[in-house]
């Protein structure tokens, strides 16, 4: 997906002592690299966008026919009425945009996260279609968010949920050993899912209902947004401004990027590049990182808590979590 095979670097990042850094592995084992898909898509431009005034809202209730939602202008689509929204994933086949919802504290065992449907236009389909407050569903603080076949994964503090992605059912629950802060998902092609853990400085792989842990080190500084990019599990940390290419086949990590700013979170590719969202305070926003990694071109500036982003590339458009101002905004790219 992205020529960071072979980039120049630190030594590697090995696991710390007495952790588990082991990758399982057989004869009869899928392999990751020889099924990587690449994503397409035109005009990809890499305009900046600047929030405007006028920027279409809506409401965190279901809009009529005449009230799409849609931007007029060149404006962002705005989705008001969320409660802390962490994540935004892309359900293809059903062409909606999937945001999970914390609805408290970040770290709350509170059942009561959920996860909002919303159509590409800025209309809410569904506020609480997964609802934590049901008493068939447990969910917490939803926050990643991955799609394996009819399955939808969420990483919730120490647990990846799993529900039917066209009903919203829950349908298990795996718990991560050790986990303490679960934060985002990707899902391979093969259709193992990768997890990481802010809290643990840990990465993990769950085959089946199997965990495995890649990688636990401090020097992961925070690992917070994954991107599956052909021979590697891409990273980057939140609690410092390097961006990391984790192999498949054994435990360790390579800094392959080291921006001007930390408190990276989301991190989704385009075709000329690598988008990542920073919470810094020095420039908060959303970036792009070139395929040549030759510079970095701020795309939107000035967006207080961008959290884990998502591109529809069919569109063109920059899906962003706004997590502390309870919206979401969709930016043509």
């Amino acid at each position: 997906m992205l020529p960071l095979t072979g980039c120049p670097g630190p030594a590697p990042i090995e696991p710390e002592s007495g952790t588990s850094g082991e990758m399982e592995s057989s004869s009869s084992a899928p392999t990751e690299a020889s099924d990587t898909q690449l994503m397409t898509t035109d005009n990809m431009t890499g305009t900046t966008v600047m929030p405007t005034s006028d920027a279409t809202t809506t409401t965190g209730e279901p809009a009529s026919t005449s009230d799409t939602g849609e931007s007029t202008g060149g404006g962002a689509i705005v989705v008001e009425g969320l409660a802390h929204p962490e994540s935004i994933l892309h359900d293809k086949v059903a062409d909606v945009y999937l945001i999970s919802n914390i609805n408290g504290e970040p770290d709350g065992d509170d059942d009561d996260g959920f996860i909002s449907r919303v159509h590409p236009d800025g209309t809410i389909e569904e506020l609480r279609w997964i609802d934590g407050a049901d008493a068939e569903v447990e969910l917490d603080a939803p926050k990643g968010m991955a799609i394996v076949g009819d399955v939808l994964y969420v990483a919730d503090l120490t647990e990846v949920r799993k529900f039917d992605r066209v009903s919203g059912a829950q349908i298990g629950s795996i718990p991560i050993a050790g986990a303490l802060f679960l934060n985002d998902l990707a899902a391979s092609p093969i259709g193992r899912v990768y997890v990481s853990d802010t809290g643990a400085n840990s990465l993990h792989f769950i085959d089946g209902d199997a965990v495995t842990t890649m990688l636990t080190s401090a020097e992961l500084s925070g690992p917070n947004g994954l991107l599956f990019a052909g021979d590697f599990l891409t990273v980057v940390g939140f609690d410092g401004p390097n961006m990391f290419n984790v192999p498949f086949e054994g435990p360790n990590a390579s800094v392959v990027y080291t921006f001007a700013f930390g408190m990276l979170d989301g991190i989704v590719a385009v075709p000329d590049g690598i988008l990542v969202s920073s919470w810094d305070e020095a420039g908060a926003g959303v970036y792009k990182l070139a395929t040549d990694l030759s510079g970095v071109t701020p795309i939107v500036e000035g967006i207080d808590s961008p959290a884990d982003i998502e591109v529809d590339l069919d569109r063109n458009m920059l899906l962003v979590p706004v997590l502390l101002q309870d919206r979401a905004e969709f930016y043509p790219l």
